[in-house]
């Protein structure tokens, strides 16, 4: 059978696209049009499907699988057997395979959990998964990992097993390669310990910097396994914690004996590790991980009444936002006569005025307040927007289309569930309807997924806020949002995806200082720390454009003060110079080198210098103080009335390894204090005059020696 094409009909199901291919068949988002619902339609390949054999144990096996009933597992509707084919109606979820996201180890650890407890139901029900593997996990909206694709790997071992029943080898390999363990290559009855093995090396795949075995062949990877033993996770992952290692290490044990037997016991290891714990401290907001409630301790009746829930849960959603809609239009009608009359009152947006309104999303329900900026052009005939709805940001320009609408396009970024595990990034196309002139507007957009090539469609209402705040205003909100800068800096740039330049230059200019640092070669011109800038790069710019090179001018506006901004490959050099510094002058900086999604989180770190002296130093990060033993270096020098100052900042103090590579963001304050008076204020700064809020600084954009390029 051909590859089915989007919108061609199979039975009673519509194919959307397709979603992936396997070894025993296809994959595609389908809509069961007799239920209005969407589906992962799994379709086995004709050969199995021609298989009156094959067929009676897939039946009988999937009636086992399907009476599994846990919030970890994919939920299998139906089987069914549409044109001559077998299919499995499953649970279609959004987030996709965990394979095609990017996790930390504190994310990767929860996700090991759910899959943890997954098996720990499918061992009490006599079931050995035997391919568990990254595609076969699965993100759902809430961010949980769920389990799929349960009793395959059975069906092809027993295919097998007739297939080979006449030959005299007994060897037979069942699973998928890289996540089998040791004695799956001997034909050995599979246990909870072989599960326990494949979750382990996810794991080590995942945390580990490069794979663990170079094999491209099964009987090559086989011979590494045996003769190449895996290094421990601590030496050479980075922020892996020792005792994460050591259960990674007691899952993977080759000698089934030795190794963790169950999944039940593998999750008691799990929650004692740091990774774990952490994730259940984090603020909710991210859903990060809930306590979970041992298997054994949970009542049957529960799992009962689940069932029961779920089957109204279409209902439920449907009557729960027929209620928020009903209480929105309640509020709205039954606000105060002067904020009604207030409200009706503003005038349209004027040419070159900008304005935020609130988002207001039906789909959730939720109201994003404030999260929408729109200026129009000078001339009317156009508008800039930027909005956040929580962990997504757009980024749009619209056309007048008529009177009261425009089309819109852009482009937008976002993690697709509060706990961070998957981001995905596309273009938006639609219109936006004056519903009521200058204040509130009815915008639909289609938003197509370059990560799977999909398109959704999105409606929501923005509505002028009440207080509304101005471009700058808004600018300073979304630099210091939840997600946003992760969103930029971790995601959207390491993909180098072009609109990230167009968006710091038309937006984040407006409130934070850009500057391009580019490479120096302090071989070719040495450089030595005694705050004099006598190195020729601190002289005449190579560029017409100051910025380009790291040059800014200090602040408040007309200050004789300038800063300095290169790297050579190990270390960020700064220089500056001013004609009007105090006689006690103290130079500090403070910077952020990575991003957390939760903003407050970011790490920091803060160096005060008094003269060539380092007088005080801090890191923190996740809302707390972190050991660091700074080797930043610093030095001052005045000379007929001008003071200069370089400071030199090492990347390997910094948790790096090397310099950054090119395009890579980092923010950064810098400030001139009067060390005579008291409380310490800025005389002068680069960035922010809030010198610990990095997350307003400069934005620092690295670049290579031009003469490298």
């Amino acid at each position: 059978m051909s590859a089915l094409a989007g919108g061609q009909s199979f039975g009673k199901y519509r194919i959307v696209r397709l979603l992936g291919r396997g070894s025993m068949g296809v994959v595609y988002l389908a809509e069961d049009e007799t239920l209005g619902r969407d589906v992962a339609l799994k379709i086995l390949n004709q050969a199995h499907s021609s298989d009156a054999v094959f067929e009676e144990r897939f039946r009988r096996e999937a009636k086992i699988i399907a009476r599994l009933d846990h919030p970890n597992i994919v939920q299998i509707h139906s089987l069914e057997k549409v044109e001559g084919m077998l299919a499995i109606d499953m649970a279609y979820l959004e987030g996709g395979p965990v394979n095609l996201v990017t996790t930390t180890p504190v994310q990767l650890v929860g996700i090991a959990c759910d899959v943890l407890e997954a098996l720990a139901c499918c061992h009490a029900s006599k079931i050995v998964h035997r391919d568990v593997k990254p595609s076969n996990v699965l993100l759902a909206p809430s961010g949980h990992a769920l389990l799929g694709d349960f009793g395959l790997a059975k069906l092809r071992a027993d295919q097998q097993s007739i297939f080979i029943s006449s030959m005299t080898s007994s060897c037979m390999f069942v699973g998928t390669p890289r996540y089998a363990p040791p004695e799956a290559w001997d034909g050995a009855e599979p246990t909870p310990a072989w599960d326990v093995y494949s979750m382990g090396m996810m794991l080590y795949e995942r945390l580990a910097p490069q794979p663990p075995y170079s094999a491209t062949t099964p009987y090559s990877l086989i011979k590494q396994m045996i003769e190449r033993p895996l290094p421990r996770l601590v030496e050479v992952a980075d922020k892996v914690s020792q005792q994460l290692s050591e259960t990674v290490e007691q899952m993977l044990a080759p000698n089934p004996v030795s190794r963790i037997p169950t999944a039940e016991e593998a999750l008691a290891q799990l929650y004692r590790t740091p990774e774990y714990e952490t994730g259940a401290a984090m603020p909710s907001t991210l859903q990060v991980r809930r306590k979970k409630i041992p298997r054994l301790l949970r009542a049957k009746s529960g799992r009962f009444a689940l069932v029961r829930v779920r089957s109204f849960l279409p209902l439920l959603g449907t009557i729960a936002l027929a209620m928020a809609v009903l209480a929105a239009v309640y509020l709205w009608l039954s606000r105060p006569p002067a904020v009604q009359t207030q409200m009706e009152d503003r005038a349209a947006l004027a040419p070159g005025d900008a304005r935020s309104f609130d988002i207001i999303d039906p789909s959730v329900p939720t109201i994003y307040t404030g999260g929408w900026l729109m200026q129009e052009s000078a001339s009317s005939e156009g508008v800039s927007i930027v909005a956040y709805l929580g962990p997504e940001l757009w980024v749009l320009e619209g056309a007048s289309s008529k009177a009261d609408a425009f089309t819109l396009a852009g482009n937008w970024a976002g993690y697709v569930d509060p706990r961070v595990l998957s981001f995905q990034y596309g273009t938006l196309t639609g219109e936006g309807h004056w519903t009521r002139p200058g204040r509130e507007i009815a915008v639909t957009v289609d938003r197509k997924n370059a990560a799977h090539g999909g398109s959704d469609r999105k409606s929501v209402v923005v509505r002028v806020s009440e207080q509304s705040l101005d471009a700058q205003a808004f600018l300073q909100k979304l630099e210091g949002a939840d997600f946003i800068p992760a969103l930029l800096y971790n995601e959207v740039q390491p993909r180098a995806l072009p609109w990230l330049d167009t968006f710091e230059q038309r937006w984040l200019s407006q409130t934070s200082t850009i500057a391009n640092v580019i490479e120096v070669d302090t071989a070719l011109a040495p450089f030595t720390l005694d705050g004099v800038l006598s190195e020729a790069f601190w002289s005449p710019p190579l560029s017409p454009n100051p910025l380009t090179l790291g040059v800014v001018q200090g602040q408040p506006a007309g200050q004789s003060a300038t800063l300095m901004i290169h790297h050579d490959g190990s270390a960020l050099l700064l220089g500056m110079h001013s004609r009007q510094a105090p006689l006690h002058p103290l130079l500090q900086v403070s910077l952020s080198a990575e991003f957390d999604v939760i903003t407050g989180n970011t790490p920091r770190w803060n160096a005060l210098f008094d003269g060539n002296t380092l007088r005080a130093s801090a890191h923190t990060g996740g809302g707390q103080e972190l050991p660091w033993a700074c080797d930043w270096e610093g030095a001052t020098a005045e000379s007929q009335g001008r003071w200069s100052a370089e400071v030199r900042i090492p990347f390997a103090g910094l948790e790096s390894v090397s310099a950054p590579q090119a395009g890579k963001r980092w923010r950064m304050n810098c400030s001139v204090m009067d060390g005579d008076r008291v409380p310490l204020e800025p005389v002068t700064w680069w960035g922010s005059e809030d010198l610990l809020e990095t997350t307003h600084g400069m934005v620092l954009i690295f670049s290579r020696d031009p003469r490298k390029q």
